[in-house]
């Protein structure tokens, strides 16, 4: 071989050797390969097969028309074994399926003992394939289309076939000795870098489920550190609503006392009449606050302990809305506002009732901060059921929106506080 040829083909076996080392993306990788293998060949067109899903496709070619590699990029056929056999078994066709399977016949002329095919002259050499290969579909139809030198040569990865790279030409006697090893040599090596390709995407995947795992459970375990913190303020708050309702009992028991024993006396005449009038009217207001007292602990209770809770429970919803209210007036401003609830007193269903009073206390709140301007407003809530669904209908005399603004209102962070641009 001249001297000038195999410093060249060395040369660029050491090149292809550091871009398979070092690539960063193999389909481009491989494209830049073959272009250089087909300036070196002095080659027609070039291309590599790769396994994908059953089958080998073209991962990258050039030079070949685009007829050519969409009637070829399959070498798949499908092949039933007996009339018993319902099983359909996958088979792959002409000379790649032989090369990638490696049941090649080293002894035959066109046949290597590294497993290549290769041939100078696909006129002369069809006859041959068509008589001697009988195990595998012989497509012909490189030449068919008018290739007279043939080569294909496996891609291994260790002793595993995975691909081929084929070279073809319209010109007859291409193909030496030397540049069929040179081709088996090139096959190992792209062969070694797509294995490590594999094994780097196997290992990112892995890298991936594994990220999404310590994710999910960061996050269970964020739930469930949230869950004990609620727990345990939820425990507190039912305390704390025990503590304060029990003095209140007695007090409400004691006043309730007081209250009879002014009664008592009234029937009788004992000169005390107006102080014990004074003792009565003073006494009704002390029950009629501790009643109140008394319903705005209940209220919290069933509102403000089950907003930590998520078990669906059976709601009472006008006896639910009232019992929000009930909580939030004391943190509202001073407004004189009038309440009117259009709700049957049977409407009942089973729901979280924590999400339900958030959203009823946001939107009392509005009113309350950007809808009521003046010291006196109106909010009225309609509760009705149609069709198997509770509707809800919130609205209040407020000083509502402006026009230009409507469409906004479900923008994220929008807020009619701030300066809009």
């Amino acid at each position: 071989m001249n001297q000038e040829i195999l410093l060249k083909r060395e040369t660029l076996a050491k090149e292809i050797c550091a871009q398979l080392n070092n690539f960063v993306d193999l389909q481009n990788t491989l494209s830049l390969i073959i272009q250089q293998i087909k300036e070196m060949a002095n080659v027609e067109a070039i291309s590599i097969r790769l396994f994908e899903e059953g089958d080998y496709p073209y991962f990258v070619h050039e030079g070949f028309p685009e007829s050519f590699i969409k009637a070829e990029n399959s070498i798949l056929a499908h092949k039933t074994h007996d009339a018993s056999d319902s099983n359909e078994s996958l088979q792959l066709d002409c000379l790649c399926g032989k090369v990638i399977r490696g049941n090649v016949d080293s002894l035959k002329d066109y046949y290597t003992e590294k497993g290549s095919y290769y041939t100078n002259n696909s006129s002369e050499n069809t006859a041959s394939l068509l008589a001697n290969e009988t195990d595998v579909n012989i497509r012909n139809h490189c030449n068919a289309c008018g290739y007279e030198s043939v080569g294909l040569f496996p891609i291994k990865s260790r002793e595993e076939k995975i691909g081929l790279i084929q070279l073809n030409d319209k010109r007859q006697n291409v193909f030496t000795q030397d540049l069929v090893e040179f081709m088996e040599m090139i096959g190992e090596q792209i062969g070694t870098a797509v294995e490590n390709a594999m094994l780097y995407d196997k290992l990112k995947l892995k890298n991936t489920e594994l990220e999404n795992s310590v994710g999910r459970l960061s996050e269970m375990q964020d739930q469930l550190l949230e869950a004990k913190k609620m727990t345990a303020l939820a425990d507190m708050v039912a305390g704390m609503a025990h503590e304060i309702y029990a003095p209140l009992s007695q007090a409400f028991s004691s006043t309730s006392e007081s209250l009879r024993i002014a009664y008592d006396l009234a029937e009788k005449d004992t000169g005390y009449f107006s102080e014990i009038n004074s003792l009565s009217l003073e006494s009704k207001k002390a029950l009629k606050q501790i009643e109140d007292v008394q319903a705005l602990i209940r209220s919290f209770k069933s509102i403000a302990i089950d907003q930590f809770q998520e078990s669906r429970q059976l709601i009472n919803l006008k006896v639910f809305i009232n019992d929000v209210i009930k909580v939030l007036k004391p943190s509202l401003p001073k407004i004189e506002v009038n309440y009117t609830i259009y709700c049957a007193d049977k409407i009942e269903f089973m729901s979280y009732s924590g999400a339900l009073s958030q959203i009823l206390s946001q939107l009392i709140h509005n009113s309350y901060q950007h809808g009521f301007k003046t010291n006196k407003g109106e909010i009225i809530i309609t509760c009705s059921v149609a069709s198997g669904f509770i509707k809800i209908v919130y609205s209040d005399n407020g000083r509502g929106l402006e026009p230009g603004i409507k469409h906004k209102i479900f923008e994220p962070f929008f807020s009619t506080q701030r300066k809009q641009n």
